[in-house]
């Protein structure tokens, strides 16, 4: 989708993979042309570490700082409830949660973000 980078890892994130993908997307977003918002599927992901948590609110921190905002889909509710504990949630925005990617996609789109 022009203007959204969609991003679907094949293995759940955790410590030991989590700083290589948000290095990836934002290596992505730095190669991209009028990015209005960055869509993470998280659909193999059934629970969230700590080092996930933190990475996923450092990517959310340096996509906001260049306008771009980050939307997850496919949350499962164990990893919803654990980005809530963590305060995640709050920071990414519970608005930017969406129930499938076609969703998020036309979010960004209508939004203009």
């Amino acid at each position: 989708m022009p203007g959204v980078l969609i991003v679907r890892p094949d293995a759940p994130l955790f410590y030991a993979n989590a700083l290589m993908v948000r290095e990836a997307i934002e290596q992505a977003v730095a190669a991209s042309d009028h990015l209005q918002a960055v869509v993470l599927l998280l659909e193999v992901n059934d629970e969230l570490d700590i080092t996930t948590v933190e990475q996923f609110g450092k990517l959310n921190d340096d996509l906001h700082a260049n306008g771009v905002p980050l939307l997850l889909t496919h949350v499962h509710d164990p990893v919803r409830q654990i980005a809530e504990r963590s305060g995640l949630l709050s920071k990414i925005g519970p608005d930017h949660l969406f129930a499938t990617t076609p969703a998020a996609v036309e979010w960004a789109k209508s939004c203009g973000a």
